[in-house]
């Protein structure tokens, strides 16, 4: 560097007025700085920031004008490490440069060099940086008229301070500040019960400038509310023995949380209510103590955002006296049991003496904890207990007086307890007990007249007790809690013969007398036995047949009821039954025997003479059947006369009859009744073994008279000629009856008087010739043989 020479003139205490454009600056403590044209270098004179990016460097040039001077930057105060930023030429002796490239907060050091050296180095700050704007703003109220408002802070940190506005209702308003570091502020000058919200701008002053940067809106706040309107006081009036009830009317603003009231004597608050209420309830200055007197008044109170405001007082009430003190209690001297013999009830009578003060309306008594009476007369000193109390149980009793006031009832306390235990009285003797006569299961049911606890322990159960031996003894059965008992069906009495007892038992242990034995019930559980059918082995019939039952037994003790019946079959193989019973009502069913009916008929299939016409008695030949079961039993023959070639239906008559059995019978009748030279009709009847009849001609002759075989073939009835004279001998004749040269006729004339007529008739012309034979009774042959010839009929 080159040596410099400066010739400074120090004029101190030197004042210099200039007047530029009306205005007077004064300066003080000039240095000024002469050119010394030897080469000495340029001065800084001074370094002016213009903002936060821009500064402006003053200085003397070495020269007038020409010279070319460089101009240097470093950063920083005291920094070393300068670096060219400009070149410019001297024009005057006083030389400025504006760095524009310069940033916030920041310093800078600059130094001016021409050919001649360079200046000393000088410096200056930028205008600080904007600070951060705030964030995470908050609001809460704090009164009626202010609130705090909360943020944080950013970087850059470098505020002077923070301002708070409205940002609702009143956009822009300014309401609060804060220092340079702080995080909350106040908000002042804020109106009641009114919403709001804020922004906070955070703010530097630097070189004469003001830099800002602005939060975003904070949560809505409302600030304390108003205090509601003093009540205006009504009136006061008695609810108990300590308290009151105490009306007002309430006053706008109408926000109250609630309302206090504050009796006189002591000017504490006893009572109050809540927000709306036109009345309340307080308690007298000295509580617990009744028939007090004392006045009231009433205020209004609003809670808002954690914080309480109060109205003005009310006037005083009028003056109220509370409920009256009750009696005291009374003292219980005794308590006895009385039993009535007659109703079999057990009461208790209790008596007691007043306690003090002596104000009740009627007294009250418990029994067991429990109020059994609220009625007895304020003068009474005794009282019965009505109720039908339970023998050998302890009963505990206490009374307490009861005083009306004002509508309403005060109790005094319990008297002292006294006890009692009644002593046990046995219930009724049950009726005596009902049964059946008889059973056939052991099942049954068991009833008597019900019992009557006198006691009043309450009826418990009936204890029956049982005999099996004929009421010798009798032992524990069973017990119920009804006056009725049924065997049950899983422990049925088995058979014999049984009595029953029955006694009645409470709930203290007394037990009645038995009552008297039931009569007794036979348990009979075996059934009757069958007696005899009549008939045991019956004969075939052909209709229903009958069975008669009779002589049936019973064994098991109750005797027979129903000992027999008679009961009918109508098919054959069939068996009726008869229900016999013993007085118990067990039962049996008897099965007759299997009944034998035939209603089907036999059937003639074969009827025939042994020859129509016959010269000896007649024979008639047979084949019978039977299909109905009972087999055949006879069979008949019947004959009838003729009548002009039928027979004579009114000469029927028998005239001969066999025995017969099986299911088919082949026979003959001869009949040896027959008269000669007669003719005869014969029919046959069939009987069956269960006297059915059938005909030759399929009629029926007997038994039924319709079957499932109708209707049969006829086979008859049969003509029979019996003829026992042999017929004239034929009267012959010859024609010529002399010699002659030609043929003989011969003239043949036969008769029979025997009934049967002729069958045949026999002739030859000689007694060599065979016989020839004709039907004819009248006829004629011809004889042409030679010779003599003898011509013969018979």
């Amino acid at each position: 560097m080159k040596d410099k020479i400066y010739l400074k003139w120090l004029m101190l205490g030197l004042a210099i007025t200039l007047f530029i454009g009306g205005s007077i600056f004064y300066v003080k403590n000039i240095i000024a700085t002469t050119y010394i044209p030897n080469g000495s270098s340029d001065n800084i004179t001074k370094v002016q920031p213009n903002s936060q990016t821009s500064l402006t460097i003053t200085w003397q040039a070495s020269y007038p004008s020409g010279n070319v001077e460089n101009i240097n930057r470093c950063i920083g105060s005291g920094c070393s490490n300068f670096t060219q930023v400009a070149t410019t030429t001297a024009g005057d002796l006083t030389q400025s440069w504006v760095d524009n490239a310069a940033y916030c907060g920041t310093t800078f050091t600059y130094k001016v060099c021409s050919t001649y050296g360079c200046t000393l180095p000088a410096g200056a700050s930028t205008d600080a940086c904007t600070p951060g704007a705030p964030t995470s703003v908050t609001a809460s109220p704090t009164s009626q008229t202010t609130a705090q408002v909360c943020w944080t802070r950013n970087s850059p940190y470098d505020e002077s301070g923070f301002t708070i506005y409205e940002a609702s209702p009143n956009a822009g308003v300014k309401v609060g500040s804060a220092a340079a570091g702080a995080t909350c502020g106040t908000a002042s000058g804020l109106t009641a019960n009114t919403t709001y919200s804020f922004f906070v701008v955070a703010y530097v002053n630097t070189n004469g400038r003001t830099y800002s940067a602005a939060s975003g809106s904070s949560n809505y706040i409302t600030t304390d509310a108003v205090p509601p309107g003093p009540p205006t006081i009504g009136t006061a009036s008695p609810t108990g023995q300590t308290t009151v009830n105490v009306t007002w009317t309430r006053n706008s603003p109408y926000d109250e949380s609630g309302f206090q009231i504050m009796d006189y004597v002591s000017g504490l608050i006893d009572g109050g209510a809540s927000a709306g209420s036109t009345s309340g309830s307080a308690n007298v200055s000295n509580v617990g103590s009744c028939y007090v007197t004392d006045s009231f008044a009433v205020r209004s109170f609003v809670n808002t955002n954690g914080r309480t405001y109060y109205s003005n007082w009310s006037a005083w009430s009028n003056s109220v006296t509370t409920d009256q003190c009750p009696a005291g209690p009374p003292t219980l001297n005794s308590v006895n049991c009385n039993y009535n013999a007659s109703t079999g009830y057990m009461s208790t009578n209790l008596s007691w003496s007043d306690g003090s003060p002596q104000t009740q309306t009627r007294f009250e008594a418990t029994r067991n904890g429990t109020t059994v009476v609220t009625n007895i007369p304020p003068s009474a000193l005794s009282w019965t207990d009505p109720a039908n109390l339970i023998e050998n149980t302890t009963y505990n009793y206490q009374m307490r007086a009861d005083t009306d006031t004002n509508g309403r009832t005060y109790y005094s306390l319990y008297s002292n307890t006294l006890g009692v235990t009644c002593p046990g009285v046995a219930p009724s003797t049950p009726g005596t007990p009902s049964v059946p006569t008889y059973s056939k299961t052991g099942i049954f049911t068991i009833s008597w007249a019900a019992s009557t606890d006198y006691g009043g322990s309450g009826f418990k159960q009936y204890n029956i007790q049982m005999s099996s031996n004929g009421s010798a003894t009798y032992s524990s059965y069973a017990v119920q809690t009804t006056n009725s008992y049924t065997i049950p069906s899983t422990a049925p009495l088995s058979q014999g013969v049984y009595s029953f007892k029955v006694n009645a038992q409470d709930n203290a242990g007394n037990q009645s007398a038995y009552s008297a034995a039931s009569p007794n019930v036979i348990v009979d559980t075996t059934a009757p036995t069958c007696g005899t059918w009549s008939p045991s082995s019956p004969s075939w019939t052909n209709t229903s047949q009958t069975f008669t039952l009779s002589g049936s037994t019973d064994s098991g003790g109750s005797g027979i009821n129903v000992s027999g019946g008679s009961c009918s079959v109508t098919t054959n193989g069939g068996t009726c039954n008869v229900t016999i019973s013993d007085n118990a009502g067990n039962t049996t069913t008897c099965t007759s025997p299997a009944a034998k009916i035939d209603n089907i008929a036999p059937t003639v299939t074969a009827f025939a003479p042994l020859g129509a016409v016959t010269n000896s008695y007649p024979v008639l030949n047979y084949t019978v059947t039977d299909t109905g079961g009972s087999n055949l039993s006879n069979v008949q023959l019947w004959r009838t006369t003729d009548s002009g070639g039928s027979p004579n239906q009114s000469g029927w008559t028998q005239v001969a009859s066999a025995s017969i059995s099986g299911s088919s019978y082949s026979g003959s009748f001869t009949d040896t009744t027959a008269s000669g030279n007669t003719t005869y009709w014969y029919g046959i009847h069939v009987v069956d073994a269960a006297g059915n009849c059938i005909n030759e001609s399929g009629g029926h002759c007997g038994g039924v008279s319709s079957d499932s075989l109708d209707k049969r073939a006829a086979v008859g009835p049969d003509k029979v000629i019996y003829d026992t004279t042999a017929p004239a001998t034929p009267s012959i004749s010859a024609n010529p009856s002399g010699w002659t040269n030609g043929n003989v006729t011969i003239s043949v004339s036969a008769s029979d008087s025997g009934g049967s007529g002729l069958n045949t008739t026999y002739y030859r012309c000689n007694t060599s010739n065979s016989w020839s034979t004709t039907q004819s009774t009248s006829f004629t042959f011809t004889c042409s043989s030679t010779g003599g010839q003898t011509a013969q009929a018979y």
